[in-house]
């Protein structure tokens, strides 16, 4: 979506591991992730900007570059490492060594610039904030919900206590709660029996659940996980009040009693509190819907990724000339 509103003067080619699905089927090794870096490398040495997403395709694709001798502008897109302290010797050599000609690194908080220059070897220059951007969820308003019943959900893998929420459930016999998780974050967790959970469902039935739901949870896996923020754009925007658990990540998105209710992380009698305020309060929920609705709208449109990238490619190749088309002009 970037490319088909970026400058207009750019041609594009795309590599996906969704190419060869066959290769999917191999997890260990990642024979789909290291064949895809693999092309992108080797189409990239004619390429003026190569873009990967995410850490570990970003990781390749710069090992591959280093091996082609290639040093196209490289940008890192969607830069997540939060557990980089227990990686092996020898993946914190394969990222160093992979990453080390990336031009920018995008991260979607300023924690995250923070946190990932520090010991990794990598520059801090080189480490650019913007918010996570995403189009409002395409569904059908009137669709079916999958559960008839009043509950509240919990969408989202990556990152999550769903420990601490089960254990607030737990004292919350009222009320249900349904979590769409993926199997690591469920892993060896029991439920109580007023919490239902769903294990990497297609995006249409997750969406399904938080459009039905009564209002959303985020609970982070501590206050430093720089997680979550796809997943709180998204509550946004389907115009739903959300409790998170306090996280540094999420300063600049969370602003608590204005678009969020927040909890200390780990905390499950707080979270069970704050479940009852919001469960029982209807203008609160709907205030903080609506705070979150908007804030979405002014800071996390795609339009605003757009320039960004568009404003990175007039800075380096079109230094003399405005971006065309979506461009930002300020």
């Amino acid at each position: 979506w970037i490319a088909d509103s970026a400058d207009s003067r750019l041609d594009w080619e795309f590599v996906s591991m969704s190419d060869y699905p066959w290769l999917l089927a191999v997890r260990k090794p990642c024979l789909s992730r290291y064949f895809t870096a693999f092309r992108a490398a080797w189409k990239g040495r004619k390429a003026d900007v190569i873009v990967a997403h995410g850490e570990k395709i970003s990781i390749w694709t710069g090992i591959f570059l280093r091996f082609f001798r290639h040093r196209p502008k490289f940008i890192a897109w969607g830069f997540n490492a939060p557990t980089y302290e227990s990686y092996s010797p020898f993946r914190k050599t394969l990222l160093r060594y992979g990453l080390q000609q990336v031009d920018r690194f995008i991260v979607f908080s300023n924690m995250e610039k923070k946190l990932y220059h520090h010991g990794r070897g990598l520059p801090a220059e080189r480490f650019d904030m913007i918010h996570w951007s995403v189009a409002k969820p395409v569904f059908s308003q009137d669709s079916h919900p999958m559960d008839e019943d009043e509950y509240i959900a919990a969408i989202g893998g990556e990152g999550r206590d769903y420990a601490t929420l089960f254990r607030a459930m737990a004292s919350l016999k009222t009320l249900k709660l349904i979590v769409v998780g993926s199997s690591e974050s469920l892993a060896g967790l029991n439920h109580p029996d007023n919490v239902k959970t769903y294990q990497d469902i297609p995006y249409e039935e997750a969406i399904n659940i938080a459009n039905h739901a009564k209002f959303l949870v985020l609970p982070l896996d501590s206050q430093h996980t720089p997680c979550g923020h796809g997943s709180l754009i998204t509550q946004y925007n389907l115009g739903k009040a959300t409790i998170i658990s306090e996280s540094e990540a999420m300063n600049g998105y969370a602003f608590p009693g204005e678009n969020v209710l927040t909890y200390p992380s780990g905390d499950s009698d707080e979270l069970a509190r704050q479940i009852q305020i919001l469960d029982q309060d209807e203008p609160l929920r709907d205030r903080i819907a609506r705070a979150g609705a908007e804030f979405a709208e002014e800071f996390c449109s795609e339009e605003f990724t757009v320039n960004y990238f568009n404003r990175y490619i007039r800075q380096h190749f079109f230094a003399d000339d405005s971006v065309n088309d979506n461009a930002d002009q300020n």
